[in-house]
C-alpha cells in the first residue's frame, strides 16, 4: 500500500478497461499520499473526463502543468479537455487543493 508506481498501474489499468471511476478512486487515493505527483493529477484529469467531469479535468489537469511546466504532454491534456464537448451533467466529486511546487 502507498507505492505509487503499484497504485498508478492500477489506475491506468481501470482506465484502459474503461473502469473511470475504479480509474478515479486509485488516483484520489495516489494523491493521498503523494500530492506533488504531477502524473498523477494528469491521470487523474483523464479518470474524471471519461466520466463526463470536464470542469474537474480541466482543474486536475491545470495541476498538472503547474506542478511540471516542463512536461508539454500536460498542455496537451488541458488543450484536449478544453475543447472537449461536454456530456451530461455528470455528479463530480471536489477535487483536494493543488498543492504549490
Amino acid at each position: 500500500p502507498g507505492n505509487l508506481v503499484v497504485m498508478m498501474a492500477s489506475g491506468n489499468a481501470a482506465y484502459a478497461e474503461a473502469d473511470y471511476v475504479a480509474a478515479e478512486r486509485e488516483f484520489r487515493a495516489a494523491l493521498g499520499l503523494h500530492p506533488q505527483e504531477a502524473a498523477v493529477w494528469n491521470n487523474l484529469g483523464y479518470a474524471l473526463s471519461g466520466q463526463g467531469c470536464l470542469n474537474a479535468a480541466i482543474s486536475a489537469s491545470q495541476c498538472a502543468q503547474t506542478l511540471a511546466p516542463d512536461k508539454p504532454e500536460y498542455a496537451d491534456s488541458l488543450r484536449e479537455f478544453r475543447q472537449a464537448s461536454p456530456g451530461s451533467a455528470a455528479v463530480c466529486d471536489s477535487l483536494p487543493r493543488c498543492p504549490l511546487p
